[in-house]
């Protein structure tokens, strides 16, 4: 579980530093002023942000390599012994 704590700890903190630098960063795009859109606000943006960092950290950083992991060791548990000329 400690792990488990770190990596989520390290999205988070992640999502906390795009939400920031989209904070301070935020402007009106070219692409709205173009198409008159009308701008998200500040909050909007760096909520936004803020969410996509942290989905896409939390599948890279948590969920993947777990599925991976749990995977490889359940047909890992399954082969290793079916393997001759190992005590099983």
């Amino acid at each position: 579980i400690p792990s488990y704590a770190v990596a989520f700890g390290y999205c988070f903190m992640d999502s906390v530093t795009a939400g920031y630098y989209a904070w301070a960063a935020h402007d009106v795009t070219e692409r709205e002023q173009r198409t008159n859109l009308i701008p998200q606000s500040r909050e909007m943006k760096t909520i936004l942000t803020m969410g996509d960092t942290l989905l896409w950290q939390t599948l890279a950083s948590v969920t993947i390599p777990g599925v991976a992991i749990n995977l490889i060791v359940k047909t890992s548990r399954m082969v290793v012994p079916r393997l001759p000329g190992l005590p099983g």
